[in-house]
């Protein structure tokens, strides 16, 4: 399993490749019914979100399956990284304040859940 990042949408066609190609192949390795890039897999109980960050919908089918799964552990699968490379302080995990990254829903989203760890 994978998710969609840049190079899989860089140039003419490339997206459509994905579509075309990516997703049919994930589908047939997983024998699960895949459509898109955005999908989820729950295993050992903690569901696996592939977040599509290069579709707009995503972001509201993310939040849709949050009001309906409510899951106490899960694992959030994305490129580019939902943080915004400013947004950390260099050389720690510690959010920097001078960033708003508050205002991102889907960012509100994930630290509204459980922490695997």
């Amino acid at each position: 399993m994978f998710t969609k990042g840049n190079r899989d949408v860089t140039g003419p066609g490339a997206a459509q490749v994905y579509d075309k190609v990516l997703v049919p192949s994930m589908a047939e390795q997983t024998d699960k019914e895949i459509r898109q890039a955005a999908l989820t897999r729950e295993r050992e109980g903690v569901l696996l979100f592939f977040y599509d960050a290069y579709n707009r919908d995503s972001l509201e089918w993310f939040n849709q399956l949050l009001q309906k799964q409510k899951p106490k552990r899960l694992l959030f699968v994305i490129h580019p990284p939902v943080v915004l490379y400013n947004a950390v302080r260099p050389g720690t995990s510690t959010l920097n304040p001078s960033r708003n990254v508050s205002g991102n829903s889907c960012w509100n989203c994930l630290v509204q859940s459980e922490p695997l760890f």
